[in-house]
């Protein structure tokens, strides 16, 4: 796990129980090691089990602290996470897409957003079609072709509806 350790006072502290609340699910320990010890009274907040951790510093420097921790978490199966994480490096405060466009932008952004997942989900619902109209021996390479598609064409669904005013859509006050 990553450890900050410089800054204003209070700011690493900050970061770092974002960092550790987050990823593990307990507030991080005071000192840094290449262990730790779940802090009294604390228990995890998920019965994930974190198997490894790794991160990289994207970013740190007076004005920002970006983090990406690329974890492997096991329950009934293990699967790999990406979190990512961007800090004030004078509050040790988190930054949110507000924090970082005006609503115009993040407008802007969604729609983009929006009409890229439409395109591949399109273009994906278009290539498994083809290979199940093609020879058997091509299908039988492609992994449960007819699940992947009804599983594409109910994304593009989903954002299809999105596109249309229904559905979930994200929406930042100014």
């Amino acid at each position: 796990m990553p450890w900050v350790a410089s800054g204003p006072p209070g700011v690493a502290a900050r970061v770092n129980d974002e960092i550790y609340l987050s990823v593990l699910g307990i507030p991080a320990p005071v000192h840094a090691g290449h262990t730790f010890s779940v802090p009294e009274g604390s228990e995890p907040t998920d019965p994930v089990l974190v198997s490894e951790v790794n991160f990289t510093t994207r970013r740190n420097d007076d004005r920002i602290l970006s983090i990406n921790l690329d974890t492997q978490l096991c329950g009934p199966y293990c699967e790999g996470v990406t979190h990512r994480f961007n800090f004030d490096a004078r509050t040790g405060r988190a930054l949110l897409l507000a924090d970082l466009f005006l609503p115009e932008g993040l407008a802007t952004a969604e729609r983009r957003m929006l009409a890229e997942r439409k395109r591949r989900y399109t273009a994906e619902v278009e290539r498994i079609k083809k290979v199940l109209q093609g020879p058997r021996a091509a299908r039988s390479e492609a992994p449960e072709p007819e699940d992947r598609l009804a599983f594409n064409e109910g994304c593009l669904g989903l954002e299809s509806g999105r596109s249309e005013g229904r559905g979930t859509t994200l929406h930042i006050p100014a």
